[in-house]
């Protein structure tokens, strides 16, 4: 789980506490999404910013979790995905998730889904293609491109990605980074999707039943107020 931002919105709001510890129903916000997800991980990686000291306050929920502190910002949530990568290059399948969403989901189905796919992403529909997400182009439940920031379809991504083989989302990240490949300056994850198609993988869209973006001190009132 990357949790390395800046958090600037939430800053600017009069938070005090960095994103990832901004409590959501009395827990902390990484924790409340670890636990909506409802999937079982062998390994749970998170990567934040050394300066936010989080470690502790992860360590006393998840004691068993790996940790890797960052010394400055990175230029993406993908270069921060690759500052793991030695915990999956072996080949082990990685999820992805933001630490800033609430979806209902069946996650049983999701985990057959991506059993028949070298990849997969969660996506919900978004017809009013609001261009603060990213969206993926569907061909019956195959994925055929992805664009961040673009609508180029109704279906929007939750923020949920995942690889069959780490070793594959490293490769089709060094592509997209060595080609300098950014949307807004940055290098973001979902377009690594793009390079993997490229590389003939199979990409599979689970349809989520309902998606609530938490990520921003709007979105997060919103949600609160749906309480």
């Amino acid at each position: 789980m990357p949790m390395a931002g800046e958090g600037t919105r939430f800053k600017e709001a009069g938070y005090r506490e960095p994103k990832p510890l901004i409590p959501v129903d009395g827990k902390p916000m990484f924790q409340y999404v670890v636990e909506n997800i409802d999937i079982n991980f062998s390994k749970k990686i998170f990567i934040v910013q050394k300066q936010h000291n989080i470690t502790g306050t992860i360590k006393n929920i998840y004691p068993e979790s790996t940790i890797i502190e960052l010394e400055r910002p990175t230029q993406g949530a993908a270069e921060t995905i690759l500052k793991a990568k030695k915990h999956f290059e072996d080949g082990s399948s990685i999820f992805i998730a933001n630490c800033d969403q609430h979806v209902i989901w069946n996650s049983k189905k999701f985990s057959e889904t991506f059993d028949n796919s070298d990849g997969a992403i969660a996506i919900f529909h978004e017809p009013l293609k609001d261009k603060k997400w990213s969206y993926a182009k569907l061909e019956g439940t195959k994925i055929i491109r992805v664009a961040e920031k673009d609508p180029i379809s109704e279906w929007a991504t939750v923020g949920f990605y995942c690889w069959k083989d780490g070793s594959e989302f490293i490769r089709a990240a060094h592509q997209m980074i060595e080609k300098n490949d950014r949307v807004n300056g940055e290098f973001y994850l979902c377009p690594v999707f793009n390079y993997s198609i490229k590389n003939g993988k199979n990409i599979s869209a689970f349809k989520v039943d309902e998606m609530k973006g938490i990520g921003t001190p709007e979105d997060l009132q919103e949600w609160i107020n749906l309480r």
